[in-house]
């Protein structure tokens, strides 16, 4: 009997990995940090843009909001806050 890695998940590819995902959670925290509360878009573009600095194809459902919010479930350091009711923002926890 073998053993799994604790990122080891089920399904299709996510667009990225453990330590990229940290690298975007780390820099909406920063941006918190600062006064700049992050839109769910903000959230979808920043990931976006890091994986095609990456190189990576971004599939459809990779770049939506069920994504991200799974994304926050994968990172408990962030929550939603909303501010008005037009946006949701995130911030540091």
């Amino acid at each position: 009997m073998g053993f799994l890695s604790q990122h080891c998940t089920m399904g299709p590819a996510r667009l990225l990995n453990h330590e990229e995902e940290k690298r975007v959670a780390d820099h909406i925290i920063h941006m918190g940090n600062i006064g700049y509360g992050c839109p769910v878009s903000e959230v979808l573009s920043v990931a976006a843009g890091y994986a095609k600095s990456l190189c990576k194809t971004i599939a459809k459902d990779q770049q939506s909001k069920s994504w991200c919010y799974s994304f926050l479930k994968r990172h408990e350091e962030l929550k939603v806050v909303t501010c008005n009711p037009t946006q949701t923002h995130l911030f540091k926890g």
